[in-house]
């Protein structure tokens, strides 16, 4: 699967935290995650971690729960989480801060399987729960003022390979302003962005 772009987080600001779960029987479905049954989550192998861009693409990585997830620094580990294993029937959660200009601010989201998008004070951005195929999914925050706020993320992978979660932004900034350095590479992100997008587009018109 293609993937459409790169998802781009301040890289002078904390880090978005994740959450990843193995062998969730809810699994194929974002909306039944840890809130849904906590004592059942509680009870699995899980791990948190660290990560920079919600970019992941088991294409590159890899189907299992670490290559997915580009090899993160595990840590918190529970109930003999294992990167290696499979990354069928797997959840992860991703929370931190996203930075909206006031009004309407799009977005495009790539996944397979199952995603939902939650922002405190605006409410679900997006909420495609169920199993698919690649799913290339435009979304629109309508924000009552310019600022950073908290979203999470929910994310399940099912049924077998491929795995793919790409969260284009369209050049805002999870986490908050980046430092001049990362300025310049979300600027370069971001236009490679465009000209995938375009030719997605491009594609199914044809």
């Amino acid at each position: 699967m293609l993937s459409i772009a790169l998802a781009a987080s301040s890289l002078g600001r904390a880090q978005l935290v994740g959450t990843v779960y193995e062998n969730t029987k809810y699994s194929g479905d974002a909306d039944e995650g840890p809130s849904f049954d906590p004592g059942y989550y509680a009870s699995l192998p899980s791990a948190q971690f660290d990560t920079g861009a919600i970019n992941y693409q088991s294409q590159i990585g890899g189907y299992t729960v670490g290559g997915f997830l580009n090899n993160p620094t595990f840590f918190n580990l529970m109930n003999g989480f294992n990167p290696a294993a499979s990354d069928d029937n797997s959840f992860v959660t991703i929370t931190g801060l996203i930075y909206l200009n006031s009004g309407a601010n799009s977005f495009v989201v790539a996944h397979d399987d199952g995603i939902s998008i939650y922002i405190d004070g605006i409410g679900s951005a997006i909420d495609q729960p169920g199993p698919t195929a690649e799913d290339f999914s435009p979304f629109t925050v309508t924000a009552p003022s310019a600022g950073d706020y908290t979203f999470s993320l929910n994310y399940t992978e099912c049924c077998g390979p491929p795995a793919d979660l790409v969260w284009e932004i369209d050049q805002k900034v999870v986490g908050g302003a980046p430092d001049a350095a990362s300025g310049l590479l979300l600027l370069s992100l971001g236009v490679g962005s465009l000209a995938i997008v375009s030719r997605k587009l491009m594609a199914k018109a044809a």
